[in-house]
């Protein structure tokens, strides 16, 4: 519904709204229907790639050159390309010997994707990640997700809009302008003005729980003001979040590492929770250890392993109980706690000091096991 262009009021009320958030299809078109009516297309060099860009001190003006043999003259140069102009196409080892379909989502094909019956992997959980993988679960014949930091979302409740509410809307287009021009972030939702704490707990879960159905950004905008700037009023939004979480999974964490620490809203630790049902809805797939390691009925066999775990970790209890189970089933195993250190600290090396120091230490241990000529069973 704010998929559009205030400035063609005209356009506004010719233009069917058919769901809250319209998919890209309708987006291109919309798009392409206000290129026709504004004769753009007229005023735009398509496939051109810009090569140099030049500026004359004395005639103070700028010339650009493009591989196709264009040179232009001006006085002004908006360099718009966005951070998307070019897709950040990762560099894995052994991709190219890769035999399946490989595609990126900066560069998705414009022709429909057929997953059916397709066994996939989804490399990374960003924005586009996250929209991605329940569209291809719906599909394919099995998903596997993988990922360095989950994401946190709340529901989006997209759908079709009625025909009585799309009237409505349209009615009132000056009115959802005028607000999205006068919010914090450009969404035309009424600002809350009250605290967390300024309603009784009942009233603020019926808030919670008015915003969570709605959809979208109510949640974080529309509800109360101080859920960002307040440590104990967002720890209300969290504990609601999380009783929404136990409603769709099928397990309890219970660790004083999963209670204590990271337990605010929008933090990796909910995320983790949220994907368990995407990214492991086969009960017999959740039982590999792999998947759940302390699932497993069984460790024996395993290679030895290199355990690293990080005070402030939600999943610290978790992996250092995994090392105990991984002993007692007679697998080597090399522990070591890094005080100090959050989720995921090894991979922040230009950030954390003890980043280094956690590579070292896995380094050092794989060295080890190399050395003795056992190249079967390094570490896991």
């Amino acid at each position: 519904m704010f998929y559009s262009f205030s400035f063609l009021p005209d356009l506004e009320q010719e233009w069917p709204l058919t769901e809250r958030y319209p998919g890209q299809p309708d987006i291109l078109r919309y798009l392409d229907e206000v290129a026709d009516r504004l004769d753009l297309r007229k005023d735009f060099t398509f496939g051109a790639e810009v090569t140099a860009l030049e500026f004359d001190e004395a005639a103070s003006r700028w010339t650009l050159r493009t591989a196709q043999g264009h040179q232009v003259s001006a006085r002004y140069v908006v360099t718009a390309v966005g951070c998307l102009s070019t897709a950040n196409q990762p560099r894995f080892p052994g991709a190219d010997t890769f035999q399946g379909l490989s595609l990126h989502t900066g560069n998705w094909p414009r022709e429909p994707v057929d997953f059916a019956g397709q066994r996939v992997a989804v490399i990374g959980t960003g924005a586009s990640g996250i929209q991605a993988i329940p569209v291809i679960a719906e599909q394919a014949a099995h998903l596997t997700v993988f990922q360095r930091t989950a994401q946190f979302t709340i529901p989006a409740e997209n759908g079709p809009l009625d025909e009585q509410f799309v009237a409505l809307w349209k009615q009132n287009y000056p009115e959802w302008r005028r607000r999205a021009r006068h919010s914090p972030a450009g969404f035309a939702y009424n600002p809350s003005i009250t605290s967390a704490f300024e309603v009784s707990a009942a009233e603020r879960h019926a808030t919670f729980e008015a915003a969570w159905g709605a959809g979208g950004f109510t949640f974080l905008s529309g509800t109360f003001r101080d859920l960002a700037l307040n440590e104990e009023a967002n720890e209300t939004a969290a504990d609601f979040v999380r009783s929404k979480i136990d409603e769709i999974v099928d397990y309890d964490l219970e660790s004083t590492s999963y209670l204590d620490p990271a337990n605010q809203l929008i933090v990796s630790r909910d995320a983790m929770e949220w994907f368990w049902n995407h990214y492991a809805p086969d009960p017999e797939g959740r039982l590999h250890p792999d998947a759940s390691p302390l699932r497993s009925a069984s460790f024996a066999g395993l290679p030895p392993a290199v355990i690293l775990t990080a005070e402030h970790d939600p999943l610290r209890d978790e992996g250092e109980l995994y090392a105990t189970r991984l002993v007692k089933a007679g697998v080597p195993v090399r522990h070591r706690r890094f005080g100090g250190q959050m989720h995921g600290f090894f991979t922040m090396v230009d950030a954390l000091p003890g980043a280094a120091a956690g590579l070292d230490y896995v380094a050092a241990a794989i060295d080890e096991q190399l050395s003795q000529g056992d190249r079967k069973s390094a570490p896991i």
